[in-house]
């Protein structure tokens, strides 16, 4: 962009959609996926039963069409034949996702030798992370398939990390998924931890960093040019006596 060009905002109006916040969304064949978030309508999703009986309420997928902007709410991955159940992510915010080619054929723990038929030529989505009010925090790694409308839970090795949300994920050359920062239930605190997931073998590792990394943060971005993370903004805690957002 030169000295001559400007960008336009404009306010495209959804429909079909339910206002939300601290979503995840990502792009699949140039369609936006979106996954849970919290909303109003959907306190059911966070508020403790007053039974007792906890429900484990999966997360909703929604598809938004960027040239009609029509949003989609897509059926219940639960109810889809073949489909394993808890496979199916509950329902969170504070999570985060990232498009990356991948062959989820591993299966869910709990199932035999059966393999998915899915193969490593297609965009899968990897969700990970994120919490609710109910079920609490998660380290588990989902895998969706939009071509099937399916979830996967391949088993990953390595050291995974401790149970958190607010952090950030974004994948590097498709095939590693970097994951900084966020709230580690483990510690109750944030952290500025570095993880790399290779997704070639779904193997978990700590990364050994040099230099000055960022300080602990939540709910910050991550993005990648070329081979490069650019960590920006946040909020922190700890350095003063109140929260702190950070703009470096």
């Amino acid at each position: 962009m030169d000295d001559q060009e400007c960008t336009i905002f404009c306010v495209a109006r959804t429909v079909g959609s339910i206002a939300r916040v601290n979503h995840a969304a990502t792009v699949v064949n140039g369609l936006i996926y979106t996954f849970g978030g919290y909303s109003n309508s959907l306190d059911e999703a966070y508020t403790a039963p007053t039974s007792g009986r906890i429900r484990r309420i999966p997360i909703d997928v929604h598809i938004i069409d960027p040239e009609t902007f029509r949003c989609t709410a897509l059926p219940s991955a639960v109810r889809s034949e073949g489909q394993h159940p808890a496979a199916v992510p509950y329902m969170r915010y504070g999570h985060t996702v990232c498009t990356v080619r991948a062959n989820p054929e591993t299966p869910h723990s709990s199932e035999e030798s059966t393999q998915s038929s899915i193969d490593n030529t297609i965009s899968c989505v990897l969700l990970w992370g994120g919490r609710s009010d109910v079920m609490g925090s998660s380290n588990a790694l989902h895998v969706y398939d939009p071509r099937r409308r399916r979830w996967f839970m391949p088993r990953v090795r390595g050291t995974t990390p401790a149970p958190r949300d607010g952090h950030s994920s974004c994948v590097v050359r498709d095939r590693w998924m970097y994951m900084f920062g966020g709230y580690d239930d483990e510690i109750g605190a944030l952290t500025n931890t570095l993880y790399v997931l290779d997704v070639a073998h779904w193997m978990w590792r700590l990364v050994d960093t040099t230099g000055a990394p960022p300080l602990w943060r939540d709910f910050h971005t991550a993005t990648v040019i070329g081979d490069l993370v650019y960590v920006f903004g946040g909020r922190m805690e700890g350095i003063i006596d109140e929260e702190y957002y950070d703009n470096n």
